[in-house]
């Protein structure tokens, strides 16, 4: 429908280190963004809804002022599980998600 949601953080990162950044979006349009395990963002803004579109997904991207510049490796998308629904710490993963 040509809405967007952005969820942003004004947090540095380290340069030359490699970070988890782990992003969630429950039920209730609540999006949550952690950094290396802890609590960084969380919001729920008005237009969270996800649809169904031909649009661009970005990620580390915000419209076309500030693109991300570093790499990032093993991005993971899953849709119908909330991995993480708490506003408190998360553990960092040390093994992959099952796919189920």
């Amino acid at each position: 429908n040509g809405s967007t949601a952005t969820v942003l953080t004004s947090a540095s990162m380290s340069l030359d280190a490699w970070h988890y950044i782990a992003v969630s979006k429950n039920s209730a349009g609540k999006i949550r963004l952690w950094r290396d395990g802890t609590l960084d963002v969380s919001d729920t803004p008005a237009n969270s809804a996800m649809f169904n579109s031909t649009g661009a997904f970005e990620i580390g991207r915000n419209f076309a002022t500030a693109n991300l510049n570093g790499w990032m490796d093993e991005i993971r998308i899953t849709k119908g599980v909330c991995r993480y629904d708490t506003d408190s710490s998360i553990a960092v993963p040390t093994a992959a998600f099952p796919r189920s």
